[in-house]
């Protein structure tokens, strides 16, 4: 009798009507309900919420009783299954009083990927990092994307867990530190180690994983190479500076001696460009191969480039009726290049100026540590001209001084992204700025609602895109979306309400 009426109150429990978020979770295979699966709602707010759990019960059903209204992600995870996050992060409104739709979590059985890395002679490779990459290059022609690594046992054994299904390309590369004579390319299939750029350490076959399906037993053969080092000494030039080495498609920058010697060891076989560099820009180069073994002596004379540096003082001005801006002492202000490669930073002297010095030419944008300060760039100026968006353009000799128009009253956005359904994926807004990229972002909740706050007057475009990756994104890829943006422009402290079209995760990859 104990045991009926356990059964009926567990029962009672699971239907009864208090369910703000529930749903079913399933295999994503056989569409069978999924028992035990551990369910986490979590908490997306700034004023402290605790973290809700429950399970599914034998049906695969769930249900979160007493939730507080807010903005929630759903996590699940079994044994036997990858984690699985809700929409890859959609983003749960839960109202008083509202119970959502149902929600379908379809959870993917776990396939594990394991092997062995040997050498040449039969011996495993202990300590050496298996890669796994999804292509063996990337369709723009930039690296592929790696998607997991891991180091080798002492027995050379590799063990992946956390893949989802889907086809890859293992690489290794050998990781013993005190024995630095020898490297560990990995052969193709005729025997040969591939030698460009990434793929030298790819494997050339496919190795498809399916959902619940293990795959064991991959060998990775490997053979040793004996490293090589260069040497040699920088003449005629006074300024800090360091060589380049591009070695069989990999880069690495070698410091030079205050007498101009450099040294650089554990380099492949092969060709060698030396590239003496200045600041970012390029001296000189020679050509060394590296083939027959080491080259010592090596030196490098600086062509007839002129070096130029730009020293660049700032000043910020304040417009409109609102709040002035002053930039607090001792923080920074930056310069981004514009095509990542570092930049240079200036500190705020007491009377609020600052300067930047020894500035490389290049394209850059302006960072400004606002704090939590409701200020936006207005406008730029360099040498008294005003700036076409927030792309500076140094490139072409000193620009004169810089000068920051800053406002306060900076304006917002809300609105609803257009579906048929409930959203079942992360959708993510973006406030693309003329010339300048992307300026802000928020993610819709399940109903498409989002809000944008701190928004920089002016004019911009929106884009409501599902799946967003910050990898798969380009000004190219923003223009040919076009037609599916909103282009708007707002005014200073403006709250804009808009309605967005749902740009699909497969239209980005159409036109990546």
């Amino acid at each position: 009798m104990r045991t009926l009426t356990f059964l009926l109150l567990t029962a009672a429990t699971w239907a009864q009507p208090n369910c703000p978020v529930h749903g079913t979770v399933t295999d994503e295979s056989t569409g069978k309900p999924v028992a035990a699966a551990k369910l986490l709602l979590i908490p997306q707010a700034v004023r402290p919420l605790p973290s809700l759990l429950t399970s599914s019960n034998p049906q695969g059903d769930f249900c979160f009783q007493q939730v507080d209204a807010g903005n929630y992600v759903l996590r699940a995870q079994r044994i036997g299954y990858l984690n699985h996050t809700y929409g890859q992060g959609l983003i749960l409104d839960v109202q008083p009083g509202v119970e959502l739709a149902p929600l379908a979590i379809k959870l993917t059985r776990r396939a594990i990927l394991s092997g062995t890395a040997m050498d040449g002679d039969g011996e495993p490779v202990a300590n050496a990092e298996v890669r796994v990459f999804r292509s063996l290059r990337a369709p723009d022609g930039s690296d592929p994307d790696e998607v997991d690594n891991q180091e080798t046992d002492d027995r050379g054994t590799f063990r992946f867990a956390d893949l989802k299904p889907g086809t890859y390309y293992l690489g290794v590369r050998g990781r013993n530190e005190a024995d630095r004579d020898y490297n560990l390319p990995f052969l193709d299939a005729d025997g040969k180690p591939r030698q460009e750029a990434y793929v030298e350490n790819l494997s050339s076959t496919p190795i498809v994983l399916q959902a619940g399906k293990d795959v064991t037993g991959v060998l990775l053969t490997t053979r040793k190479v004996q490293l090589r080092h260069i040497s040699g000494k920088v003449t005629g030039v006074p300024d800090p500076h360091f060589v380049l080495l591009e070695n069989n498609g990999n880069s690495s920058a070698v410091p030079v001696n205050p007498d101009g010697s450099f040294f650089r060891g554990g380099l492949e076989p092969g060709p060698v460009t030396v590239e003496l560099r200045v600041g970012r820009q390029s001296r000189g180069k020679k050509e060394v191969d590296l083939t027959g073994g080491d080259a010592d002596g090596v030196v490098i004379t600086p062509d007839d480039t002129p070096v130029t540096h730009l020293n660049i003082p700032l000043q910020f001005l304040s417009e409109g009726s609102g709040p002035q801006y002053h930039p607090p002492a001792g923080g920074f202000t930056f310069l981004q290049r514009s095509d990542g490669e570092g930049g240079s930073g200036a500190q705020t002297n007491a009377d609020g100026t600052l300067q930047f010095s020894n500035v490389v030419p290049g394209m850059y944008n302006l960072l400004v540590l606002w704090g939590d300060d409701d200020f936006y760039v207005k406008r730029i100026l360099l040498g008294g001209r005003p700036v076409d968006g927030r792309k500076l353009d140094l490139r072409h000799g000193n620009p004169g001084a810089m000068q920051v128009v800053v406002a306060s009253k900076s304006a917002s956005i809300t609105g609803q992204v257009k579906h048929d359904a409930v959203l079942s994926q992360a959708v993510t807004v973006l406030v693309v700025g003329e010339g300048t990229g992307i300026e802000e972002r928020a993610v819709a909740d399940q109903n498409g609602h989002f809000q944008l706050e701190r928004v920089a007057p002016g004019k911009c475009r929106l884009f409501a895109v599902e799946g967003f990756h910050e990898r798969g994104w380009s000004s190219e890829v923003a223009t040919k979306l076009e037609a599916k943006s909103l282009a708007i422009e707002l005014a200073d402290g403006e709250k804009k309400q808009v309605e967005l079209v749902l740009i699909s995760a497969a239209e980005v990859s159409a036109v990546r």
